[in-house]
């Protein structure tokens, strides 16, 4: 026992490091596109201090000092609080769901009709508190159907990258999951159908 813990606070040192490294050269990484996804640049906003953070615990761990157990045990959880930190800060918007629930039980209540094209696991249902599924579309021409039929009506699409068209007539944006998830007026949908890489 006493040699793993001898053993350890190198091991967790260089694992530090080498986070820290990577965390403060992320920005670079994105900026020479050799780390294409959009979570990586979100990432990189926050990179440098996190990263510079993770340096300085690899440092307490290096340094020789009495209490050994006491210091991998509060580096560890240091930066366990820092990575769910991160998370919290750059991935986790692309998790929330809570502001396009709100918008679809909104247009609910105001007898609009709503749809997602491809992908509807029932995650805006609880959130939004709905009281009518979300209808799914499973091809653009289903889609363009039902925008004939609900010109009224708001569509929800994931494109894999926003193109100008969602940034100027997308009603609502965000990261999703790797890809992107735009809300649309069904009538605007279906004029700039030709323009979006759904």
């Amino acid at each position: 026992v006493m040699t793993t813990l001898v053993r350890l606070p190198p091991l967790l040192a260089a694992l530090l490091a080498a986070t820290g490294v990577i965390l403060i050269g992320l920005d670079a990484l994105v900026a020479r596109h050799v780390l294409s996804d959009p979570a990586y640049s979100v990432m990189a906003s926050h990179g440098r201090p996190f990263g510079a953070l993770y340096l300085l615990l690899a440092l307490v761990l290096v340094v020789p000092r009495k209490g050994e157990l006491y210091r991998v045990a509060g580096t560890g959880l240091v930066a366990a609080v820092a990575a769910n930190g991160l998370f919290s800060l750059t991935l986790w918007p692309a998790y929330d769901f809570t502001p396009v629930s709100h918008l679809v039980a909104k247009a609910q209540r105001e007898n609009r009709p709503v749809a997602s094209l491809e992908s509807n696991d029932g995650q805006y249902a609880f959130l939004g508190r709905l009281t009518k599924p979300v209808e799914q579309l499973h091809s653009t021409r289903a889609l363009q159907k039902w925008s004939d039929r609900h010109a009224d009506g708001l569509v929800i699409v994931y494109p894999k990258r926003l193109s100008q068209a969602d940034h100027a007539q997308a009603i609502y944006t965000q990261p999703f999951r790797g890809i992107s998830l735009a809300v649309w007026p069904a009538a605007a949908l279906a004029k700039a159908l030709p323009q979006e890489d759904l």
